[in-house]
């Protein structure tokens, strides 16, 4: 039952991009939340680790390309 659902939303979510690139050309969003963390070091706090590709989970769930660019 909860699969159904969950496929239904990502269908839903798949929807709503698809009617946003019509609009546009591209959506610019940030990667994560927070500045980069050094390697190794929030690898024991899965929550930190969660969240800092949060921003990247729509896009990643319904299929579509993304770009991550660094910027300083």
């Amino acid at each position: 039952a909860f699969y159904g659902q969950a496929q239904r939303v990502r269908a839903a979510l798949r929807d709503e991009f698809t009617t946003a690139y019509q609009k546009v050309d591209v959506l610019v969003s940030p990667t994560s939340p927070t500045a980069a963390f050094r390697a190794g070091e929030k690898v024991d706090d899965p929550l930190s680790m969660y969240l800092t590709d949060i921003c990247t989970n729509p896009a990643n769930l319904v299929g579509h390309p993304g770009i991550s660019v660094p910027v300083a």
